[in-house]
């Protein structure tokens, strides 16, 4: 983080595992692309660089403090044709209705893949665990589902392990949504590869 080339938006420093989702995603320019819990900013900054300065990306943080934080990284990274909001999902629903081609959903969650490097995961975790994740996970979707046109995908992930927070969401997502199905992602290099190089 104190590198100069960092602070001049060169790059933006995640783990793989943070940046697969924005991977997946696979946005193209031209296209509307909604963040709905886009703060600190990596997949929104992956994001508004697929887009190549063509489309638009919409990135959300309801969390006021943490919008900053996303602000302030999507500036530093040069990011065009980037709306950032602090929006409660239900509200954007009225403006946004069918508008988006594509919707990622970094969803809150209870943080178990966070154990390893923050000591205070494990204590936010009882406190905050799985029970009170899910109806907002849940409810995030929905809101997402009155986003999307007609067509569009959505990727969804969180940074636990829970079922209840993860195949749960989109196994009951699909059951309350038939319209939806889901869709291998694309390949991607270092993720995916064919069994001939294996």
């Amino acid at each position: 983080g104190k590198d100069p080339y960092y602070h001049a938006g060169a790059y933006y420093i995640q783990e793989p595992s943070a940046m697969l989702p924005a991977s997946v995603l696979g946005t193209k320019p031209g296209e509307f692309v909604l963040d709905m819990c886009a703060a600190p900013g990596g997949k929104a900054t992956r994001i508004a660089e697929d887009l190549k300065g063509e489309g638009l990306l919409v990135a959300n943080e309801i969390n006021t403090e943490r919008s900053r934080a996303l602000l302030r990284n999507l500036e530093r990274c040069g990011a065009g044709n980037v709306v950032i909001l602090n929006e409660d999902p239900a509200h954007m629903t009225k403006t946004f209705k069918c508008f988006f081609n594509r919707i990622i959903i970094d969803a809150p969650c209870s943080g178990e893949g966070m154990f390893r490097r923050d000591p205070f995961a494990p204590k936010s975790w009882e406190k905050f665990g799985p029970s009170s994740c899910v109806p907002i996970q849940t409810n995030i979707l929905g809101y997402a589902d009155e986003m999307l046109m007609p067509g569009g995908s959505i990727v969804y992930s969180t940074c636990t392990f829970g079922e209840a927070e993860n195949e749960d969401r989109i196994n009951d997502f699909l059951e309350k949504h038939p319209n939806y199905e889901i869709v291998p992602h694309r390949e991607l290099s270092g993720v995916t590869h064919d069994d001939e190089g294996m």
